[in-house]
């Protein structure tokens, strides 16, 4: 059986051994780290990551297995990969908080581990979108010098596959160049001395072997591709689709954003009485101001934004009474602020149930345009066997269709017209879904994977998805996803603040 991990960038294999290198609910007694239980991290569990205690001994459990790799391996850059890790872990738990906040507790706790070597809280003041350009940087930098000089047949995948990834990381070094231009914190520092005057990132693609060179798994004609099972990564791709909101839940921290926070704060605290998701949203629309020059569809982003906004405001403990109120005196002031040509408050006497609806149509549509270009990428022919996927792909793919193809029915109808705007716009970026096209998209369950449970399908969860992912095997029977949406875990109720303010004394 092929080795997996020959798909896998070196930085992808360090990640999954802490993902997956102890096995502790199988061998207790392998590894001294598996006796970890979270006790250390309980209150901060508690407070700080939705107490979830099965997290906080994840979290014990790999910060010791990091800390031995550590002492076995001085250069590989354990401390660096469990940091990278812990942020991906938490990503879902922020609530609007920022990393360097929920960073900082964790690891006090982690110190108090009676381990030899410690992993320290390398950047304890970085920010939320420096954080995540910076793991794509090292990431490419570990990759470059693990697979270079080591290149034969064998690392021809993970060649093709770092090569691809450059020009995200030549993204990621342009972002960085603009945001540590004046930032202070010490990753920007560190930056700023490695990479004097910010020129040109020296990363060049690396020259990977001939194709034909790869050993001989499958016959000559074979494309793994087109007979590759959909489902697991792909469905889990399929689920982070949403770039948009992705992008917008980092936000950026550039655009004086100090001149607005106190006037969204009041604004809330009118409407919802909780000023939280003001920090947010300011961030959010800093981001999409950034981006308002570039060659993006405007359409499709002012609505991933409007969505995106009202997504958090509706997502809270709190209750909106008035959404369209909320949201029309909250793009007065962002607009006020930043302008955005073409974003606005797009249906302004909307109620929350409607917006509810049109947001996940919204989100199936980027789910279908994902699906698509992965199925048709296995039918190059009508004589191309229909793709194969597993159930789970399979019953989430009949979700989206048969969600489109209503809408679609719907804002055809002889009462709509041009005078539905919304019906107007869904018909504009859905041009390529009518119901026909929509039928044709399909695949087939393979009979040995019909009765195949979605926990045992794939038990991984997506650590690039903005929000709260769920694991990508989600049964088909939920009504609505969540997929790649800002998740907002809900306000701190009273018990947890007693619990924080506890934790705060013992420190």
């Amino acid at each position: 059986m092929d080795d997996p991990s020959l798909n896998q960038l070196p930085s992808e294999q360090r990640y999954a051994l802490l993902n997956d290198g102890l096995k502790c609910h199988m061998q207790q007694g392998r590894d001294d780290c598996c006796k970890h239980n979270g006790d250390n991290l309980r209150i901060i569990s508690q407070v700080w990551l939705g107490n979830d205690i099965n997290l906080g001994k994840e979290i014990e459990q790999r910060y010791c297995y990091a800390c031995k790799m550590k002492q076995r391996e001085p250069n590989g850059e354990w401390c660096h990969f469990f940091y990278y890790w812990l942020g991906d872990k938490i990503r879902g738990k922020l609530n609007y908080r920022l990393y360097r906040d929920i960073m900082k507790p964790i690891y006090h706790g982690l110190d108090k581990l009676s381990t030899g070597n410690k992993c320290t809280n390398i950047y304890d003041d970085i920010g939320d979108y420096i954080f995540e350009q910076s793991r794509i940087f090292f990431d490419c930098y570990y990759n470059n010098s693990a697979l270079r000089g080591k290149l034969d047949s064998s690392t021809h995948t993970q060649c093709k596959k770092y090569n691809e990834q450059l020009v995200k990381v030549k993204s990621a070094y342009e972002k960085l160049c603009e945001q540590c231009k004046d930032s202070g914190d010490k990753y920007c520092e560190q930056f700023r001395r490695t990479e004097v005057g910010c020129e040109t990132q020296n990363l060049q693609p690396l020259t990977c072997p001939e194709e034909e060179t790869v050993s001989d798994r499958d016959s000559p004609d074979d494309d793994d591709e087109s007979h590759e099972v959909l489902g697991g990564e792909k469905l889990e791709g399929v689920n982070s689709a949403l770039k948009y909101y992705d992008e917008l839940d980092i936000g950026a921290d550039s655009c004086d954003n100090d001149n607005i926070l106190d006037t969204m704060k009041e604004l809330l605290k009118q409407h919802i009485v909780y000023d939280t998701p003001a920090d947010k949203i300011v961030r959010g629309w800093c981001s999409a101001f950034e981006r308002r020059d570039r060659s993006i569809s405007i359409s499709e982003y002012s609505h991933a934004l409007y969505y995106w906004i009202g997504g958090i405001l509706l997502s809270g403990q709190w209750n909106v009474y008035d959404l369209a109120d909320l949201m029309k005196e909250l793009y007065q002031e962002l607009e006020r602020w930043k302008p955005i040509a073409g974003c606005n408050n797009i249906y302004p006497n909307i109620t929350k149930d409607i917006f509810n609806e049109r947001k996940q149509i919204f989100e199936y549509l980027q789910e279908y345009n994902t699906m698509k270009e992965q199925l048709t990428k296995r039918t190059g022919s009508p004589s191309t066997p229909i793709p194969k996927c597993t159930k789970a792909y399979a019953d989430h793919l009949k979700e989206v269709i048969d969600a489109l193809t209503k809408e679609h029915t719907k804002c055809s109808g002889p009462d709509k017209g041009d005078s539905d705007p919304y019906c107007t716009d869904f018909l504009k970026m859905c041009q390529q879904c009518t119901p026909q096209e929509l039928s044709n998209l399909k695949c087939e369950v393979p009979k040995e994977l019909e009765h195949q449970t979605t926990q045992t399908e794939d038990s991984t969860t997506s650590s690039s998805s903005t929000g709260d992912v769920p694991p990508s095997g989600m049964d088909s029977t939920t009504t609505t996803t969540t997929i790649a949406i800002p998740s907002i875990l809900g306000a701190v109720g009273m018990p947890t603040i007693v619990m924080f303010l506890l934790y705060k004394v013992q420190l």
